[in-house]
């Protein structure tokens, strides 16, 4: 990073004193070196053939002080220096040393060298990196690397040096058991800059698995469902051109795009952190924008020709694309995800690419703006005092507005019957009639309905019964909403519960309700389906 090259390592430079290569150790690299005990002559030995010795033979201490070679200067004894060579000399000569440069495979060595990356600790600043560059200068006046990487040093909740002096190192293997291998990988590709270091907790690594990961595999969950239940076989069903597609699964497909592209740049340029980054409001935006909108689509009332196998389409393509993209980072969710979705492991798929045709961003601007809307209108909802399930009478925008598929979503997010475009201010009328009250109740019963066919482990392909009681006033008023609520639930009956069965009881507008869901009929089809 810029701060270690300009700082840390520019004044190690900048400062630099001559390096004694020697140690007196026991252990290490021997020198190589022999002085005669006559007339003093220094002699530098290659290889263990020059010394009389056998390839492969113990040339670490004491077995290479006994070995001594005669002068031919003098014919006097010639005994090595008892020193060893600092063991950063060794770091320093990885990248040629490892190949058996000069002595063998010298043509892989001249093909590979210098590497185009080389990946070490912060402290390797004045080890392995300062070493390697100046050996490598002194021999082949060249940089030892194309790229140099320095990673931090892992450190506990409380700020210190992780080490196992201390006891105070996380198990991996703990980790991989509680959170999984992809949520440890997923939190130090996206906690800190590169150089910094890593302050890591068990509740760190759980928030990474809590905002990203989850969402992500809860969003294949659902459509995995959807698909099920709407007999979605991508070989077997007519694609859907993407071009006439509705604008919100071409905004998502081109936020996909755009992250693909802003990311793959950052990998070339080794910035995993920085390529990992824009992944977590992409999967905020599937999760939490995307697919709120996805899931009307397969409630009949509110569902148009063509949107459910677009939306399937969308959806199934989407996560394909996100899989393979994040599959250098998290590679065992992405690869279940993949081939679930198509059977084939995501790490036998080339990366993605050329992904610009997807591009819009007009339109991801537009959705910007219109989200910003939507987030608008519902605090000036707040601050009129009307709850969130409450129809409001009416919704203004200013103009030009948007276009037709968007307007209903701004009528969903803020929940109104009306919305229209017309002046140059936002503005809601939170006027109250008897029907919009009536609507209010069916929307909160609705949502109780829907925690219960949660807690009764009821999935979106399951019908329902509904059995309910109430006061005579709220029964009345919801009368009207019976095909609404019906359809929302995926249930195909709505009763009266009698007083002595089991119930739920909650309160919709001070007024106690009681509720029971059970399971209908394999057979049975949810109103709307």
């Amino acid at each position: 990073p810029s701060h270690l090259r300009e700082g840390r390592m520019r004044e190690w430079l900048a400062h630099n004193v001559d390096w004694a290569i020697s140690r007196s150790r026991y252990w290490g690299t021997p020198l190589p070196i022999w002085i005669c005990e006559g007339c003093g002559a220094v002699r530098c030995v290659e290889s263990a053939v020059e010394l009389g010795l056998a390839p492969g033979s113990d040339l670490h201490r004491p077995h290479v002080d006994r070995v001594s070679l005669a002068c031919t200067a003098c014919d006097r004894t010639m005994r090595r220096i008892p020193d060893v060579l600092d063991v950063w000399f060794d770091a320093g000569c990885l990248p040629f040393a490892q190949t058996g440069y000069p002595t063998a495979r010298s043509d892989e060595f001249q093909e590979s060298f210098p590497p185009d990356l080389m990946v070490e600790g912060v402290d390797q600043t004045r080890g392995g990196f300062y070493t390697s560059m100046v050996i490598s200068e002194a021999l082949f006046g060249k940089n030892f690397t194309r790229r140099a990487i320095a990673l931090g040093h892992v450190l506990d909740g409380a700020g210190r040096k992780a080490s196992k002096s201390r006891g105070n190192v996380l198990d991996p293997a703990l980790v991989f058991d509680r959170f999984g291998a992809d949520s440890l990988r997923w939190w130090f590709y996206t906690s800190v800059p590169l150089g910094r270091s890593y302050q890591i907790s068990f509740d760190s690594i759980d928030a990474v698995a809590r905002k990203f990961l989850r969402p992500l595999w809860n969003v294949f969950v659902l459509f995995d469902a959807q698909a099920s239940w709407s007999d979605f076989e991508p070989r077997l069903w007519p694609p859907s051109l993407v071009e006439s597609r509705p604008c919100l699964d071409r905004w998502i497909l081109s936020r996909i795009a755009g992250v693909a592209r802003s990311s793959r740049k950052l990998l070339d340029e080794y910035d995993a952190h920085g390529a990992s980054l824009p992944y977590q409001p992409l999967i905020t935006d599937l999760s939490n924008w995307y697919v709120r909108q996805w899931r009307r689509r397969f409630t009949g009332s509110q569902s148009r020709p063509g949107d459910r196998p677009a939306g399937l389409w969308t959806l199934y393509e989407g996560l394909l694309l996100i899989s393979q993209l994040l599959a250098p980072f998290i590679p065992f969710l992405t690869d279940a995800i993949h081939r679930s979705l198509c059977g084939r492991s995501v790490h036998l798929c080339d990366y993605p690419d050329a992904l610009d045709a997807l591009q819009d961003p007009g339109l991801e601007e537009t959705m910007a703006g219109l989200r910003a809307t939507c987030e608008e209108a519902n605090r000036m909802r707040s601050a009129a005092g009307v709850r969130q399930r409450q129809p409001l009478f009416a919704v203004t925008l200013p103009a030009p507005g948007y276009p037709a598929d968007l307007l209903e979503i701004v009528g969903h997010e803020v929940n109104t019957r009306r919305v229209e475009v017309a002046g140059s201010a936002l503005m809601i009328d939170s006027r109250s009639t008897p029907d919009l009250v009536a609507e209010g109740w069916a929307r909160e019963l609705i949502w109780q309905i829907q925690a219960e066919r949660k807690r009764v482990g009821l999935g979106i392909q399951d019908a329902s019964i509904v059995l309910y009681r109430s006061g005579s006033r709220l029964e009345s008023a919801l009368a009207g909403f019976r095909e609404l609520i019906l359809d929302e639930t995926r249930s195909v009956q709505l009763l009266r519960l009698a007083g002595d069965e089991d119930a739920t009881t909650c309160s919709i507008d001070g007024e106690t309700v009681h509720i029971s869901v059970r399971q209908a009929a394999r057979d049975a089809v949810p109103a709307g389906a």
